[in-house]
């Protein structure tokens, strides 16, 4: 079993092949081609954090998620029905997504996950008083899409599609990337 991690895939959204100059012609093109780079990288028996902004029309999940291998986790983002509106949390359960967050810490304390940057995390309504830059973790995120990869002074790396040629990243790639020994 592997780890992956992944953020604004955006599944459905048409405008955002314009905004990020993404290399597609239609939404159409862009989720075949989200779904065959995630499952080239990604097994049925591996685990898949999505840092946000996963698809815009949440009804469209339970058509897109049984198709991407793996089992999936989200933390939320601004983009995300059940990040404004947490009675969709359930909902999100029942499309197939093992957890619903809106941060956390995981992989041995090593990282913080949550789908905005730190230049964003001082907002008060982006996300919990507990995501503050606190230099003994790197932040994972996404929200910047093409913006940034790694930021090392500020210890975050970006894990967006925009910026991992469309697909997930494995976690040992960003533990490699933050200095950590594997």
């Amino acid at each position: 079993m592997s780890i992956f991690l992944t953020s604004d895939e955006h599944y459905s959204h048409h405008n955002i092949i314009l905004y990020c100059n993404r290399p597609f012609t239609s939404v159409h093109e862009m989720n075949k081609a989200l779904t065959e780079r995630h499952n080239a990288v990604v097994k049925n028996d591996d685990v898949v954090w999505h840092l946000g902004d996963f698809c815009l029309d949440h009804s469209l999940i339970p058509t897109i998620l049984p198709k991407l291998n793996g089992t999936h986790y989200l933390v939320m983002g601004n983009h995300d029905r059940c990040y404004k509106q947490k009675k969709y949390i359930t909902t999100y359960k029942q499309y197939g997504f093992a957890g619903v967050y809106d941060n956390l810490n995981c992989f041995e304390g090593k990282f913080k996950l949550n789908h905005f940057p730190y230049s964003n995390i001082k907002e008060k309504e982006l996300v919990d008083s507990d995501m503050t830059n606190d230099s003994s973790y790197w932040l994972l995120h996404g929200h910047v899409h093409e913006k940034f990869k790694i930021n090392s002074s500020l210890k975050q790396i970006n894990v967006g599609v925009d910026v991992w040629d469309y697909a997930p990243v494995n976690l040992n790639i960003l533990l490699e990337l933050a200095g950590f020994a594997k």
